[in-house]
């Protein structure tokens, strides 16, 4: 009996070591927001209303009536992700300050697109290429204080990968990543100048012009408001890609 308990609680031991390894590579320290779709994602009558954030800011993506996109299971290795149509379908977080990326940032979106030139964007009413922006596109990355990477595609259309962009203000550089690994480095990036709009998700803000709406899916959203370590980066990195295959 003794021998049995014992394995009991070792085999017991073991899977919750194991559950918690995806939290202990996400460095708390900076986290504003994480976004999973294998939890918090809450739907009504088959579309998501609310993402809850899982960074303890409580920074959830929510939607509008009419905007709402819908959760899909096994997109990629049998995980669930939130899709979008490239068409109507956003999510939305309320601004807080600590979402503007003046003093650096660090993001990392599991995703896959066939059209649209807006995975998130804060700043209302701007085409994002401004000081008072920053923005991400699913075909080039990062977009700090109208600076972003100019020479074409670096992300590739059809096929699901994990973006990184890492933005150092000291530095005045954006390092761009995909599947862990970097495939470019933007120099002399412009300080963005706060702004207090709200960070829309799936496409930018902009009613009186094209939006950009996102035609994929997101399956994982993670934001530090600083320029994470190259350790901690990589530890982010080889969490998502072991998780989704990549």
């Amino acid at each position: 009996m003794k021998n049995f308990t014992w394995m009991l609680v070792t085999v017991v031991v073991g899977i919750l070591l194991v559950g918690s390894t995806t939290f202990a590579d996400i460095p708390t320290d900076g986290l504003q927001i994480w976004l999973r779709a294998d939890r918090g994602v809450i739907e009504e009558n088959g579309i998501v209303v609310r993402w809850v954030d899982q960074s303890g800011e409580k920074n959830d993506a929510v939607s509008d009536s009419g905007s709402a996109p819908y959760l899909q299971a096994n997109t990629i290795a049998n995980q669930p992700a939130v899709v979008f149509d490239g068409s109507a379908t956003y999510l939305c977080v309320s601004h807080k300050n600590e979402l503007n990326v003046e003093n650096g940032c660090s993001i990392f979106v599991v995703y896959e697109y066939s059209k649209g030139f807006r995975l998130a964007q804060k700043l209302d009413n701007s085409n994002g290429i401004t000081e008072k922006a920053w923005f991400l596109a699913p075909q080039n990355g990062l977009a700090v204080g109208g600076t972003y990477y100019r020479q074409g595609d670096l992300y590739v259309d059809s096929f699901p990968q994990v973006q990184c962009s890492v933005y150092d203000k000291k530095m005045q550089e954006i390092k761009l990543y995909r599947d862990g690994l970097l495939v470019a480095t933007i120099n002399d990036v412009r300080q963005q100048v706060p702004n207090k709009s709200d960070l829309y998700i799936g496409k930018r803000n902009h009613p009186s012009l094209s939006e950009g709406h996102l035609d994929g899916f997101i399956a994982e959203f993670i934001l530090h408001d600083r320029a994470l370590s190259e350790n901690e980066r990589q530890a982010i990195d080889d969490y998502l890609t072991a998780k989704y295959g990549l």
